[in-house]
């Protein structure tokens, strides 16, 4: 073979090399993603007349003030209780509260335990002691009360007289699996559980038995980023997406329907909004960090605000919840209360 031709095929050799590894590292980049364009929300989550009785009243946990506040739907202060403290009627950074068979029941995180008061706010028993560790979010379906046990990362079940009855889970990324769970909301079918630091959501049966999952951490529309709260309306799920700063709708598949908030101060912005609870039709959010309660229709557009930082009657500290615990909770209660005896 001719010197010229050994270069040509040479050459020819080294260009094909070239335009192959051109080829890899084109394939390789990410491909941009398509543009999302949410649907209209108008006709979505309508108001449901609900049978008396209908609960009048929004039991807000006020976090940093060691106390439960009680408002009407209009958001205008009606009673208070609870104070810090490790005894009966006693609280350490209260992280829920629901109001079901006439109790009204107190998931009192710091106390690890869930604590009962009648409607007089009289405390009656408490449960959990033993078995809870920072407990972050709790639901109640007919006759069970399922709690996010946040710290030991399962889900534990209750009866309403605080009975265990079963438990599920374990520390993981598995299906089925979590990682500092934080809240759950249940309806006649279903156990969704808000699977914190694995950024999804799982759904189960009510034996526990896995379903499937959805969500992924993301800054995308369907993304999550530490979600921290949890409910269901009208066969919509509305999820606090804490480091999105938004409001994340699915349906009960795992289908994404829309979102509304972001970041800030302003009426309709949130900063870590921590807890969705919803009553008569409404959903009322913490938006812990604005120390206040925004009120919604459940299409996401916005009724009312109440709230506000202070220490003084219908004022609120971090309503909500805050992911503190162990020795971090400990030191920042007591620097908290220090803040309040020096002030007063």
């Amino acid at each position: 073979m001719m010197p010229m031709q050994k270069r040509s095929i040479h050459s020819l050799v080294i260009a094909g090399v070239i335009i192959l590894i051109l080829l890899l590292i084109y394939l390789k980049q990410p491909k941009p993603e398509e543009p999302f364009v949410q649907p209209p929300l108008e006709n979505i989550g309508e108001i449901i007349p609900v049978q008396e009785p209908v609960q009048q009243y929004i039991y807000v946990p006020d976090t940093f003030n060691q106390r439960i506040q009680i408002f009407d739907k209009e958001g205008n202060f009606t009673a208070l209780f609870g104070s810090y403290g490790h005894g009966p009627g006693q609280l350490r950074m209260p992280a829920d509260v629901i109001n079901a068979e006439n109790k009204i029941y107190v998931l009192d995180k710091g106390n690890h335990r869930i604590q009962v008061f009648d409607q007089n706010y009289t405390p009656l028993y408490v449960f959990g002691e033993s078995i809870l560790k920072f407990p972050l979010g709790f639901d109640i379906y007919e006759d069970t009360i399922y709690v996010a046990n946040t710290y030991k990362s399962r889900m534990d079940l209750f009866s309403l007289e605080g009975t265990p009855k079963s438990s599920f889970g374990k520390r993981g990324k598995n299906p089925g699996e979590f990682r500092y769970l934080s809240d759950v909301a249940v309806d006649e079918g279903f156990i969704y559980v808000l699977d914190t630091d694995n950024n999804r959501i799982q759904k189960f049966t009510h034996d526990g038995i896995y379903v499937t999952q959805w969500g992924m951490y993301s800054r995308s529309p369907g993304g999550l980023r530490f979600p921290l709260g949890i409910e269901i309306y009208n066969g919509i799920l509305y999820i606090a997406d804490t480091q999105n700063s938004q409001i994340k709708m699915y349906d009960t598949n795992g289908t994404f329907i829309g979102n509304f908030g972001g970041f800030g101060s302003g009426e309709e912005k949130f900063r870590f909004e921590s807890r969705i609870w919803e009553v008569g039709g409404m959903l009322y959010i913490a938006d812990t960090k604005n120390h206040r309660i925004k009120a919604y229709y459940p299409n996401g557009t916005l009724s009312s605000i109440f709230g506000g930082f202070g220490r003084g009657i219908g004022e609120l500290r971090a309503p909500g919840v805050m992911r503190w615990f162990g020795r971090e909770l400990v030191n920042r209660t007591t620097s908290t209360l220090n803040q309040t005896n020096s002030s007063s």
